[in-house]
């Protein structure tokens, strides 16, 4: 009777090097840059051309092949975006960018929270404001992974707002030449300028900024497409949209987000997009904790103490997945990459284990048992489990892992 052997080996990096425990450090100095290349984006200049809007409104699903000349209606529903097509090569085949980068963090927020005011996120009717730094955050992160085209920051009537950069988005999955950035602002009639970040949150100094809308700029003319849907604050007012390649910060390196200093007290909309992939593929964020490991089969188990072999995402032929969990608590749950490799990203400083099994995790609810396929011709079974690199193992082959510690 063969015996198919089972082996998980979980492990803790940071990207930089691997190590048994996840260090992030989170603050950093930021110094002002000088003498950087600003372009300004418009329809003709350095923007990729918008052929085709695709989104659900209110049940119904539109498609537009030509962009709205004023307002179609003014809502306090969503706008939820399908896709953009991109005309990338002077004509026919469009480009499709169907995936959104959906997961980033905010730094260096230089709002003085305690007397900001009149700078919040709109999101269908609803304003969180800037001055509650937590609440206002968590919206922004939101606003910026959301396909709803009508969630965006605002800055009406400001006051106390810093004189430079406003605050950074990171990414906890960079940007690579082949993405795009979309940017759109209400009524597209004021400025604000965006500057490519390093995994680090380092401007890349190398690069170049990009400014959308003319700072004294005619509406909506800057921008290159007119969705025909305003928000109900500003019922005359519709959003207008630019996309542009990453390729056109002018630098050799991945981006992994962007500082944005909102000049002209805009009321931008940006997010990330890509026609290629989910972003899985794309390089993850150093600078974001994150905890990672790789499922193997390891047909000569622990005879050379190592974890090691040829990665799986199946057991006879049945998915498996990790699962995170925090006090007993599923944090988050995943099917193993077919390469056998498995991420969780952007979590809080904390204690967690993570543990391989056919059956996923509910989020919020207790963790599963562990179980494993047990066909009738052959058995599969855990080998052994090891925390980083190197050889050993954590001598108790249960597919779980335990006490991998997070810290800032």
């Amino acid at each position: 009777m063969a015996c198919l052997l089972l082996l998980v080996v979980l492990k803790t990096i940071t990207m930089l090097k691997k190590l048994q425990t996840l260090f992030i450090l989170f603050f950093f100095a930021l110094p002002v840059v000088q003498s950087q290349t600003t372009n300004i984006v418009r329809p003709g200049s350095y923007n990729t051309p918008i052929k085709e809007v695709k989104f659900t409104y209110n049940g119904s699903t539109i498609t537009q092949t030509s962009e709205a000349s004023g307002v179609t209606a003014s809502t306090n529903l969503p706008i939820n975006l399908i896709h953009f097509k991109l005309d990338v090569n002077g004509g026919t085949p469009y480009k499709t960018l169907n995936f959104v980068n959906t997961d980033v963090v905010i730094r260096n927020n230089n709002f003085n929270t305690s007397s900001v005011s009149g700078v919040g996120v709109y999101n269908e009717g609803n304003k969180i404001t800037a001055n509650n730094k937590n609440s206002w955050e968590a919206a922004m992160t939101n606003s910026a992974t959301t396909a709803n085209l009508l969630n965006y920051l605002y800055y009406d009537g400001s006051s106390n707002v810093p004189s430079g950069a406003d605050f950074d988005i990171l990414w906890t999955k960079g940007l690579k030449a082949s993405d795009y950035i979309i940017c759109g602002e209400r009524n597209g009639n004021t400025c604000f300028a965006i500057t490519p970040l390093d995994s680090l949150g380092n401007v890349l100094t190398n690069a170049t900024i990009l400014q959308f809308g003319r700072c004294n700029g005619s509406a909506r003319a800057e921008y290159d497409w007119n969705i025909g849907y305003a928000p109900s604050n500003y019922t005359t007012q519709p959003f207008v949209f630019t996309a542009v390649s990453v390729e056109e910060f002018n630098t050799g390196s991945d981006v992994y987000g962007f500082r944005i200093d909102n000049t002209g007290d805009a009321d931008p909309k940006f997010f990330a997009m890509s026609g290629d992939n989910d972003f899985s593929l794309n390089p993850s964020n150093p600078s974001i904790a994150g905890i990672s490991g790789n499922v193997f089969l390891d047909e000569n188990g622990l005879t050379d103490n190592s974890v090691n072999g040829t990665g799986i995402a199946e057991a006879s032929a049945t998915v498996l997945y990790a699962t995170l969990d925090s006090n007993g608590v599923v944090i988050a749950t995943m099917p193993i990459n077919s390469d056998g490799s498995y991420e969780f990203l952007n979590i809080s400083t904390g204690t967690y284990n993570v543990r391989i099994s056919t059956v996923s995790g509910t989020i919020g609810s207790s963790v599963p048992n562990v179980s494993l396929p047990n066909p009738s011709n052959y058995a599969w079974e855990f080998t052994g489990e090891n925390k980083g690199s190197g050889s050993g193992n954590d001598g108790n082959p249960n597919g779980i892992l335990n006490t991998i510690v997070v810290t800032s």
